[in-house]
């Protein structure tokens, strides 16, 4: 069984840890430190850096200081330093078991799950499970679930983003909202033509993650890809982009949904930003008719 400690039993000592070196180091230290503060005294009533420096020198610092209190200072620093180093270790396995267990539970089959449980109970679709979908439907729940086979399966880079791109009315959007609440990588979504809006009324636009995993922009494309805030023109997707790919060369934190192909991209954002975006995305196409006009 083990021990514990009463309220009125003696705190135990720490063990001592310091090296000859590190005592060196610390008495020197505080030689140091008690020579400056007693500089900074003798300023008041001596006028010359020699005058001070001169009555520095009498003092013999070894019996002016307490070794003994420097030292077991310097100890107790020490093995708190160690304690915290111990404690961020646990806390870094523990995370990673967290992640762990997370990924095990939220697979490739639960988020599939999810989309098909929102499709219907969320947003009253039957989800499309036909061949036309299918492709961006795997695609976004490997993609989610980190799992190994966005790679083997489909060919995609698991440190890439994730293109879909399809006509109007093809569930681009619909497929990704279905997800946004998953528990591994939760979505934030932010529609183009609200972050516009913004950016023309007040200049800016700032990406709030507020605790959400992936990026998700929406509607890319049909927003005007200039405008102006006070006669200034902004370019709020152009700079997402080149800001992105040159803060690192892993993507896999945004999602992007768009009418256009990577010639639509060009002519609307420019060559550097599609050039960007054909590095930076898996694509995955989603065809189909309009399935607003089939209701």
């Amino acid at each position: 069984m083990a021990a514990t400690l009463s309220p009125t039993d003696p705190i135990p000592a720490d063990p001592y840890l310091l090296t000859p070196k590190e005592e060196e180091r610390a008495v020197a230290y505080a030689v140091e430190q008690a020579k400056k503060f007693m500089a900074w005294k003798m300023r008041r009533v001596l006028k010359t850096h020699e005058e001070i420096e001169f009555k520095l020198s009498q003092v013999n610092w070894e019996e002016r200081i307490d070794r003994q209190k420097v030292l077991n200072l310097a100890n107790t620093a020490k093995n708190q330093q160690i304690w915290q180093i111990s404690q961020r270790q646990a806390d870094k396995e523990r995370e990673l078991l967290r992640l762990k267990e997370l990924s095990q539970y939220w697979g490739y089959g639960r988020i599939y799950k999810l989309i098909k449980y929102n499709s219907f109970h969320l947003f009253g679709k039957v989800l499309d499970e036909t061949q036309d979908n299918m492709p961006a439907l795997k695609a976004l729940c490997f993609f989610l679930a980190r799992d190994d086979r966005f790679a083997t399966d489909l060919g995609f880079d698991r440190l890439k983003g994730l293109l879909i791109r399809g006509p109007t009315g093809t569930g681009k959007t619909h497929l990704v909202r279905c997800a946004e609440d998953n528990g591994l990588n939760p979505i934030l979504t932010l529609s183009m033509l609200e972050i516009t809006d913004k950016v023309e009324e007040d200049g800016s636009y700032k990406i709030d993650m507020d605790g959400k995993k992936i990026i998700y922009l929406d509607d890319v494309g049909t927003e005007e890809a200039e405008v102006k805030h006070f006669g200034t023109i902004k370019l709020w997707f152009k700079n997402f982009i080149e800001k992105s790919y040159l803060k690192s060369k892993c993507y896999n934190h945004i999602i992007i949904t768009t009418n256009l192909n990577f010639k639509g991209l060009e002519d609307h954002y420019g060559v550097r930003v599609a050039s960007r975006m054909r590095e930076m995305f898996n694509v995955v196409d989603l065809t189909g008719e309009d399935r607003r006009k089939q209701k």
